[in-house]
């Protein structure tokens, strides 16, 4: 599915150059920030527009992953933000997830903006919506001249990038906040019959 088509490290090169360039405006600013940052976490949307800056421990350079938001229907049937003191797995997908330096100076050039509360908001300081989120992140992939993919994609590409570099099965469960180790080894095991299928296509048809 287009959900679970991952972004190559060129399209993530070519994205980033693009935002890095781009002309902030204080309806786009955290969007575009929000979209690097994604991009150097192994996390889901809802966790990302509900981190706050509690959440970092600067000494350490590690993020707390604890909550999310939600869209919760109201009487009217009309979608609103919810945060929820818990995760998608619940207790077990709680982790303290590694700060790489390029993280910390996209959070750093956020702080110029906020320092309380939420690392990403709206103009009036609420949560990110998560359609809106993916309708930014299209133009942007639009304008960078790359595929566009989904939010889920850049979590995808992330769990994806950890399994090829050979991270253990123990260490990519826990960065990705996966209740079952199932749900891990299927990361694991769709980046191995890759690398199979190269050495078996080169070993056959060479």
């Amino acid at each position: 599915p287009a959900t679970r088509k991952p972004y190559t490290n060129e399209e993530r090169a070519k994205l980033f150059l693009y935002l890095q360039n781009i002309t902030l405006t204080k309806e786009n600013q955290y969007y575009v920030m929000g979209v690097m940052l994604m991009f150097c976490l192994d996390i889901r949307i809802g966790e990302l527009i509900a981190l706050k800056w509690d959440d970092i421990d600067w000494q350490s350079k590690t993020i707390r992953i604890a909550r999310m938001v939600e869209s919760v229907r109201d009487e009217n049937g009309v979608y609103h933000p919810k945060e929820i003191e818990h995760l998608k797995c619940g207790d077990v997908g709680v982790r303290d997830f590694p700060l790489t330096s390029k993280a910390i100076s996209i959070l750093e050039r956020i702080r110029f903006i906020s320092k309380d509360g939420l690392i990403l908001k709206n103009q009036a300081g609420k949560p990110l919506n998560t359609n809106k989120f993916n309708r930014y992140l299209k133009a942007f992939c639009t304008a960078a001249g790359i595929e566009y993919k989904s939010s889920h994609s850049i979590r995808y590409s992330a769990v994806s990038s950890l399994a090829e570099k050979g991270t253990d099965l123990k260490t990519l469960q826990y960065l990705s906040g996966h209740r079952c180790k199932d749900t891990t080894l299927h990361y694991i095991e769709e980046v191995t019959r890759k690398e199979d299928a190269r050495r078996y296509a080169d070993e056959c048809f060479n």
